[in-house]
């Protein structure tokens, strides 16, 4: 018969003489047998064990607290250690859970079957991943990493994971332990090690219950493209004898890159001596791209033509060719004869305002680069003519004759002109643009100077008949009236010939005609050259050609 030694009060544990413990039970059938007071649910049954958090395991292993005698030590583990506190005993505690101590692997290890969930997700986003630094065949991997999107996440945590590439080998995707977000978030794998080969390395990732494969591009050391496009080369600015060269450059396009790193280059020109192409270091795409080449230096004296860069990249080679002009010289701008697109109005900004200045080369002129200019306006203030840097291109059996286009900007300061003194390639002149009053200005939509009918002759040398007329119509007007206008005539390559056309004074209607009266006399015969009347009228511009003819058989042009 068994005697028992009453530990409580209560009579509800007992230690047997032989050493077993029975808990609501005076007949414990092993060393420690608990027995539930209640069995239909009406109070909490149950056993708590020690409750400790990681971090307080972490400081145990830090200061020895377990080792031989606590072997097989069990304790509820309240919430997983901090990242960087997961390591020595505590390397395996990631999440909350029963854990128990083993002695010879030195090390807390998780009770399966006792612990929450594991990290879950229901997606990983593969194909949103984020790539983040480059990948070189034979070359120790620094900086290179790729970022995967994933969705409803559950909160857990998760372990660390390693995974070997395929493919590419020698190279490791390192997933740290952490916690999944609650909802959306994304998983950092860092990559390490050296790629055995040039190509494609793949990750298979097994996370939260999901899977995908993840892929690297790893890139040959040297860079390499199937081919150099120069006949596509892009150019851009101009480069002009003795002077120093200053917004030039080249684009030169490339197929079949290998993402490769490549070192600067710089190619001293040929032809033309002085120059010299600089490539910035840089990466190539995989795939097409472009190289961008910048030009410095100065065009050495008396050197026009070509300047000449030998292009060696990537096992490709090509030659880029560059024009050196002269500074362009002109004989005649004719500020009388302007162009002008879009209406300026006292107080109101311009908006798509331009003016059209012609010019004639002339026997003392070259063509050339010019330099841009941006000039303010005088009598009615406010506004600014902008003109870019530009080539006059003089090709064989083309014209010595074109136009420069400023672009006005600003808003004036009243009604009135605003003159605008014009200085480019050796030449000047004043601009003069007529700015309107809101509240008088006669105003059209549209001035169809296409459209435009003459009625009569105009013959060489001979006064211009009674009745000759020029008829433009017109739309959009806006009701107000207009003063008298008198137009003289012009060529592009001469000023005014000798005639006149004049438009009587009158109010514009919605839709209408004009009527233009021509007068005067020819100076000069150009029946094959660009005649024309330049018609500024209600905010629009255009020229009005006409043909002058010769008064006996082969005078002309």
């Amino acid at each position: 018969m068994f005697k028992y030694i009453v530990l409580l009060v209560t009579g509800t544990s007992y230690i047997p003489i032989n050493g077993q413990v029975g808990v609501n039970n005076p007949s414990p059938n092993v060393t420690l047998e608990i027995t539930a007071k209640k069995t239909d649910g009406s109070r909490p049954e149950g056993v708590i064990y020690t409750c400790l958090s990681g971090d307080a395991l972490y400081d145990a292993g830090q200061n020895g607290v377990y080792g031989q005698k606590q072997d097989g030590a069990m304790t509820f583990v309240t919430a997983a250690p901090l990242p960087e506190k997961r390591v020595g005993q505590t390397i395996d505690i990631d999440a909350r859970g029963y854990y128990y101590y083993d002695y010879p692997a030195n090390k807390w290890i998780k009770m399966h079957g006792f612990n929450t969930a594991a990290a879950a997700a229901t997606t990983l986003n593969c194909t949103e991943v984020t790539r983040i630094g480059n990948l070189r065949y034979g070359i120790a991997t620094s900086g290179v990493s790729f970022e995967l999107p994933y969705s409803g996440g559950n909160g857990s945590n998760y372990n660390a994971q390693e995974i070997v590439s395929t493919g590419v080998m020698g190279l490791k995707a390192t997933l740290p332990a952490g916690t999944i977000a609650v909802g959306s978030g994304k998983l950092t794998f860092t990559i390490s090690g050296t790629p055995d080969r040039a190509g494609t390395a793949t990750f298979p990732i097994d996370f939260g219950g999901k899977h995908c494969e993840i892929t690297m591009v790893v890139a040959n050391p040297n860079p390499v493209a199937t081919g150099l496009n120069c006949a596509g080369v892009i150019k851009r600015g101009y480069l002009t004898e003795e002077i120093a060269a200053s917004g030039v450059s080249f684009e030169l396009p490339y197929s079949g890159g290998n993402g490769a790193d490549y070192s600067m280059q710089e190619i001293v020109s040929a032809g033309v001596m002085g120059l010299k192409a600089t490539l910035p270091a840089g990466t190539m795409a995989v795939g097409n791209g472009k190289l961008t080449f910048i030009i410095s230096g100065t065009p050495q004296p008396n050197s026009t033509g070509v300047a000449k860069f030998l292009i060696n990249f990537a096992g490709k080679s090509c030659e880029i060719s560059l024009n050196v002009w002269l500074n362009a010289r002109l004989g005649h701008l004719n500020c009388k004869n302007i162009a002008i697109t879009g209406t300026l109005t006292a107080g109101v900004a311009a908006s798509a305002v331009s003016v059209s200045l012609p010019y004639v080369m002339g026997d003392a002129g070259n063509a050339g680069t010019y330099k841009g200019e941006s000039i303010p306006s005088t009598g009615v203030t406010g506004l600014t003519a902008t003109l870019a840097d530009g080539l006059i291109y003089q090709a064989q059996n083309l014209p010595y004759w074109g136009d420069f286009t400023y672009t006005i900007s600003g808003t004036p300061a009243g009604a009135g002109i605003a003159n605008f003194p014009i200085t480019v390639a050796g030449q000047s002149c004043t601009m003069a643009v007529p700015v309107g009053n809101p509240n008088t200005t006669a105003e059209v939509s549209n001035l169809n100077c296409t459209g435009s009918v003459i009625t009569g002759t105009i013959t060489d040398g001979i006064p211009v008949a009674a009745g000759v007329k020029f008829e433009i119509p017109y739309s959009g007007g806006n009701g107000k009236s207009y003063p008298e206008q008198s137009i003289l005539s012009s060529t592009i390559v001469l000023y005014p010939q000798g005639l006149t056309a004049k438009l009587a004074a009158g109010t514009i209607a919605a839709n209408g005609i004009l009527t233009y009266t021509i007068t005067g006399t020819t100076l000069i015969s150009r029946p094959l050259v660009g005649n024309f009347f330049p018609v500024n009228f209600g905010g629009k511009n255009c020229r009005v050609p006409f043909t002058v003819t010769p008064r006996r058989p082969g005078d002309g042009f």
